[in-house]
């Protein structure tokens, strides 16, 4: 696995996004900036999370499809670039319940949406006896780096505040988006089994 190079590029992009660590930064930061930063009640705050939480379901199915009927590495690139786009809306966006609700809507489904056309580019470049390898290493070395983003965010947040932070991190989809340049789009026939009764 280690000398598939689509295999190692993939799990490069699923580290580099620091931005949209499915749930790492969203669970942890978003609530305090609500509350400290807009002086917004916990109900509010609340429903605003349920924004992020719709929005992370939205994302995947739509994307998924996509990809499925188009590249799927240049899908990935434009998940990614809507990903730093939406993370610099909601970075500088201010107080506001009804558009902060369809910005963070609208942010989740860019940023949760690189997961599942990830692991689809995973399963294209695996072989079938590889495949169980091939996904084992693709959520070790992701889910490596999630506690590394979260460091750094919280870092960031104490020291230069909410805007800047994710306006720094919005940067790692553009590292991802020229890693993936570097990837050929290898997907494989779907093999459909007969079953002989």
């Amino acid at each position: 696995m280690l000398k598939n190079r689509n295999m190692m590029l993939i799990a490069c992009v699923f580290m580099v996004g620091g931005a949209g660590r499915d749930g790492g930064v969203n669970q942890i930061y978003f609530a305090p900036h609500l509350a400290n930063d807009f002086g917004y009640s916990k109900l509010t705050i609340g429903i605003l999370i349920t924004a992020i939480s719709a929005g992370s379901i939205l994302g995947p199915l739509v994307f998924g499809w996509l990809s499925d009927k188009f590249s799927r590495v240049r899908m990935l690139q434009a998940s990614l670039a809507l990903s730093c786009a939406g993370t610099l809306w909601v970075a500088h966006l201010g107080p506001g319940e009804i558009m902060l609700f369809i910005s963070l809507l609208l942010y989740s489904a860019f940023t949760s949406s690189r997961g599942t056309q990830t692991q689809a580019i995973v399963a294209d470049a695996a072989a079938n006896e590889d495949r169980d390898a091939a996904f084992s290493l693709y959520f070790l070395l992701g889910f490596l780096s999630q506690p590394f983003w979260v460091l750094v965010t919280g870092f960031l947040m104490d020291n230069a505040g909410f805007a800047t932070a994710l306006t720094l991190l919005s940067g790692t989809y553009i590292v991802g988006i020229f890693v993936l340049s570097f990837m050929k789009d290898e997907r494989r026939p779907r093999v459909v089994e007969e079953i002989v009764e």
